[in-house]
């Protein structure tokens, strides 16, 4: 398989790794060559009317009003100001002609439940139709999920998404594609803290801020992209995927989530890459959790074909964790590649725990090649169990245990930069760089699928281990 890089977006220096072929969003273009001629434009203001024709002077005053309009090819601006309503957009657009729901530009219209609307696990925002663009939205206190991506071929981007019971955003359709948005304090019917409000107590689970899952045609999502978002303090998993096959999970920036920072379970050839993904010393949650967790709940399907690439991690209980649930006792890692991933010091004192640790089971062909792995406080840089898993040109600060070694191994500090802010939501990929007398430059295998770093830098034929080619 071939990789091609995404656009960089919104941020100067977005992290960006090998990525997925293109082919995979095709069906997701805006281009709106060879759409409707007759492309409508319509407002909506909370003091316009639904009575109106949705002109710039005389907008409709409801989203719900006004996407009921559209028609293959029209745009709908919504005017800043506070919207109180649970929008379904059911109407669909096509490949040429999408429909697109936006933010007037410069200004920041606000979809509010009030803590009173989407109860029960619905939707405040709902994108049942397909071909449909939804961005540059505020939505906010809702006692459901904030947006569900209902049908295929969907958008959401530069979204703001906070304060839901459940759920932040589900890309459920397959092809659908979150980008660019920031995901913050959902799941919280799990909130633990005193200051929860009343209506907002554990319920002994928890939903995830940003997830690809659950496809309500045929229960499996396939070929969505989650890139280039910012999620933390949600109660429950950060960025997820489950039930889904060929999920893309990349550039994103995620830390301090309570269940885990990133999960991966019951799904197929997910490629996760040049993610920044760590715990503060003070989560707002409270919590110390894993960065990382791969496991099966259900096995439906059993996860298989996972690829870990030009990750950068730092500060969990655990950095990165696979172990067989209960509920699925027969789950183990098949087909998996990890590797060029930086994992950085994790926050436990326990001297038996460990910065990556695998259990046991009957794995099938793990490949575990070119990470960096520093652990200069008290757990090992790793514990693992019995499998088919191979090692080759990782760096550890402390040496491994011998099913973990190779004769390509480097042992000793890695000299990293660990330059500027490390709290919550201020950490960049800039900590992780290497330093010129690292003992990382010019020690990796050369790998097809990490064909670049974290940043977007080429790797050369005497590639480095780890995220960063100095």
């Amino acid at each position: 398989m071939s990789f091609h890089q995404f656009p960089r977006i919104e941020t100067e220096r977005a992290p960006v790794s090998a990525g997925r072929s293109l082919l995979l969003i095709a069906g997701m273009s805006l281009a709106s060559a060879g759409g409707n001629a007759v492309a409508a434009t319509y407002y909506v203001a909370p003091g316009g009317s639904d009575a109106n024709p949705g002109s710039f002077d005389r907008p409709f005053k409801t989203l719900t009003a006004a996407s009921r309009k559209l028609v293959p090819g029209d745009t709908l601006y919504a005017r800043g100001g506070t919207y109180v309503e649970r929008l379904v957009i059911s109407k669909s657009g096509t490949a040429a002609a999408p429909l697109a729901v936006r933010a007037y530009p410069g200004e920041t219209p606000v979809i509010d439940g009030q803590n009173r609307l989407a109860a029960n696990w619905s939707n405040l925002v709902a994108l049942t139709g397909t071909y449909i663009e939804f961005s540059g939205f505020e939505v906010r206190n809702g006692l459901g999920q904030g947006i569900n991506m209902v049908g295929p071929h969907n958008i959401v981007r530069r979204c703001d998404v906070h304060h839901h019971a459940a759920r932040g955003i589900i890309a459920a359709g397959d092809y659908s594609l979150v980008e660019a948005s920031t995901i913050w304090w959902n799941a919280t019917d799990n909130c633990r803290l005193s200051t929860c409000p009343p209506t907002k107590t554990p319920n002994g689970g928890w939903g995830s801020g940003l997830s690809a899952a659950k496809d309500p045609v045929d229960g499996l999502t396939q070929h969505a992209v989650l890139r280039g978002n910012t999620v933390f303090n949600n109660w429950g998993e950060g960025l997820s995927t489950f039930q889904a096959d060929d999920t893309t999970l990349e550039g994103n920036v995620v830390y301090d989530n309570w269940a885990a920072n990133l999960y991966v379970s019951d799904a197929t050839n997910a490629w996760v890459a040049g993610n920044l993904i760590y715990f503060s010393a003070n989560p707002a949650v409270g919590r110390v959790a894993i960065n990382i967790a791969l496991a099966d709940e259900k096995g439906t399907p059993a996860s298989r074909g996972t690829t870990l690439v030009n990750n950068l991690v730092k500060g969990g209980s655990l950095n990165l964790k696979w172990w067989a649930d209960r509920r699925f006792p027969q789950g183990k890692l098949q087909d998996v590649l990890i590797a060029n991933n930086t994992f950085v010091d994790t926050q436990s004192t326990n001297v038996q725990s460990a910065s990556l640790a695998i259990d046991a089971a009957a794995h099938v062909n793990v490949q575990i090649r070119n990470n960096l792995v520093k652990q200069d406080t008290a757990p090992r840089c790793i514990n693992v169990g019995a499998g088919d898993i191979t090692f080759s040109a990782n760096l550890w600060s402390k040496a491994p245990n011998a099913a973990a070694s190779a004769g390509n191994d480097v042992v000793g500090s890695p000299q990293l930069a660990q330059t500027g802010p490390v709290a919550a939501g201020a950490l960049t990929g800039d900590y992780f760089t290497l330093t010129p007398t690292s003992p990382a430059i010019g020690r990796a295998d050369l790998l097809s699928d990490v064909l670049d770093d974290y940043f977007g830098t080429p790797r050369d034929t005497t590639p480095d281990i780890g995220a960063d080619e100095f």
